[in-house]
This record gives C-alpha cells, structure tokens and sequence, in this order.
C-alpha cells in the first residue's frame, strides 16, 4: 500500500512540476534566442484564433452589432502578418531581463490550463496562458 501512496504522490509531484519546467524552458529560449526550442513550445496557431476572437470582440463591443468591420480573409492576413514565431520571440525579448524576474503570479487556472502574469497589475501585464496538449505543456494565447 505504501508503494502505491509513494507512486500517487510522485505521479502528482510531477504533473504539477511539469508546467513550470516548459516555462522555464520557454524562458530559457527566449533568452537565448533559440528559435527551435520556442516553436515547440508555441502553439501559433491558437495564438493567432485567440487574438483575432478578441479582436472581434472589441469590434463587436464598439460597433453594438454582430457585424465585421474587416472581411475574415483580411483580418486573417493582417494577424498571421502580425503574429508569427520571430515576432512572438521579439517581443517577449523586450522584456528587460529573464520572464521569471518579471513573473508575478504563475499557477493553474485548470487541470489542462496555467497561467502566467508578467509584470504587477495595474501597469499593464502581460499574460501567458499555457494549455496542455497531448503530453506537452505549450503557450496557446498571450494578452496583453
């Protein structure tokens, strides 16, 4: 019974531990500059769903209606302009010194979800939501 307690609490020490390994490891990239490492822990694609759903968002807020302001395949083209690997990387390199200098809270939202806030609140902070997908914590949406 012993055994099974000790393999329950590593398995769990583990799953806890794992999200803030990736992010170290996303910090270390950024650092870096390694472009190999970032990628695989970026998930570009749910980055891109995610700024353009807010962005609607805000359009709908501002408009009062359900109408687009910008055609799908233009406002598709500007964000994957705007969102791509180098630029994420630049970014997140503007910050002066490592992430975790700058991390000011950082813990689970859910089972499968983790965030990150840089910076303190009320000066403009910058959240990392990392998602688990298959076996690999990866960034899925940044907000600024």
């Amino acid at each position: 019974m012993k055994i099974i307690i000790k393999i329950l609490l590593s398995i769990i020490t583990i799953y806890i531990l794992w999200p803030y390994l990736n992010f170290y490891r996303l910090d270390n990239a950024v650092s870096t500059n390694n472009m190999i490492v970032f990628e695989q822990l970026v998930d570009i694609e749910s980055i891109r769903r995610v700024r353009k759903e807010n962005i609607q968002w805000k359009m709908q807020k501002l408009q009062g209606k359900n109408g687009s302001f910008l055609p799908d395949v233009l406002a598709d083209a500007a964000i994957n302009h705007m969102i791509n690997y180098p630029n994420l990387l630049a970014s997140l390199r503007q910050i002066n010194g490592s992430l975790w200098q700058h991390t000011s809270f950082i813990f689970f939202e859910s089972p499968i979800r983790f965030m990150i806030r840089l910076g303190n609140l009320g000066h403009n902070p910058l959240y990392i939501e990392m998602t688990l997908q298959g076996w690999v914590w990866r960034v899925t949406a940044i907000y600024e």
